[in-house]
């Protein structure tokens, strides 16, 4: 039901039986819009297309494209790609993107934990916070039979991508240098909130 009192939106219009509002006549919401009372809260956004900087009413949207990598976290290592591809979208804090990587050649240097790294933007620094991502294709990796299920996931305050190995009834633990090959290709995507 509506409030017939509000001293800024006073709607004038057709009201059912049971008192709803079915119409409201433009006029008494413009008169809103534009009393000096309320004129510079709307002033204060000057942005007339979410894509120019600030966004309107504080709504901004970017996209771009990025080169990811794969890094092994005791030594990085220099690897060869034949795909290097990583588009972003971005609405506000909330940040989408898609890789697709394919080694042409692996550094025999790399060594660690893997990580797809050069996010276009660094996660939240919210500590708790473990951000799972879709992967949409693995070919090409050495996967141990007892942890054949690869997961993707963002931790706080980084712009790398974290790859777990898992399996039923046994515990998980990090992608290693020696999963990877000369041709591992990987598609993973999925959105994560950014400072």
């Amino acid at each position: 039901m509506v409030d017939r009192t509000d001293r800024y939106i006073r709607p004038r219009g057709y009201y059912d039986n049971k008192g709803n509002l079915l119409d409201i006549g433009f006029d008494v919401i413009n008169e809103w819009l534009t009393s000096k009372t309320n004129k510079t809260e709307f002033d204060e956004h000057t942005a007339t297309n979410v894509t120019d900087s600030g966004g309107v009413h504080g709504v901004e949207i970017t996209s771009g494209t990025f080169a990811p990598t794969i890094r092994g976290s005791t030594t990085a290592g220099t690897n060869t790609y034949s795909v290097q591809d990583g588009n972003y979208y971005c609405i506000g804090k909330l940040c989408h993107i898609d890789i697709r990587i394919t080694l042409s050649a692996k550094d025999a240097a790399m060594a660690g934990n893997i990580t797809i790294n050069t996010l276009p933007f660094a996660s939240k620094n919210n500590i708790n916070r473990r951000t799972a991502l879709t992967i949409g294709m693995l070919s090409d990796a050495v996967l141990s039979g007892t942890r054949p299920y690869i997961k993707a996931l963002i931790t706080p305050n980084t712009t790398a991508i974290s790859l777990w190995q898992d399996g039923d009834n046994i515990t998980g633990g990090w992608v290693q240098h020696t999963n990877i090959t000369n041709a591992t290709s990987i598609v993973v995507g999925g959105a994560y909130e950014i400072e």
